[in-house]
């Protein structure tokens, strides 16, 4: 019975005409239809204003480039107040960051041995360091 109760306070705040004489189906349906109608109303004014916004001038700070030139620092700054570092731009995407520079060793070393026993003597002649 309470459930009954209910659905009559919500048909009263909607201002339908249910009497206690209905069934729970019959109030839920009322409810239902009524709530439905109330949002198409509200979504034909929402198209009314889309459709007024649609109008943008050919140049200016009302031109169609300028409108979107506003949306994209507005998302910015609420991508900066959020703290959000990802990337937005594709080129960004594509830039990996890379490694560390591989560590090359000197001619001398990648010589052979005997190369390499044959430079030691002739720097000892020469007097300078390697």
């Amino acid at each position: 019975m309470a459930k009954k109760a209910e659905l009559l306070e919500k048909a009263a705040e909607l201002k339908l005409e249910v009497s206690e004489k209905n069934t729970i189906a019959e109030i839920e349906a009322a409810i239902t239809e009524a709530t439905d109608a109330n949002k198409s109303h509200d979504n034909k004014d929402k198209d009314v204003v889309a459709e007024r916004e649609a109008v943008v001038a050919k140049s200016g700070k009302r031109s169609q480039k300028a409108l979107d030139e506003a949306a994209e620092k507005a998302e910015k700054e609420a991508r900066k107040e959020a703290g959000d570092t990802t990337p937005q731009s594709d080129d960004a995407e594509a830039h990996v960051k890379k490694g560390p520079k591989p560590v090359t060793r000197p001619r001398l070393e990648r010589r052979g041995k005997k190369y390499q026993d044959a430079a030691k003597k002739t720097l000892k002649r020469t007097n300078c360091t390697a």
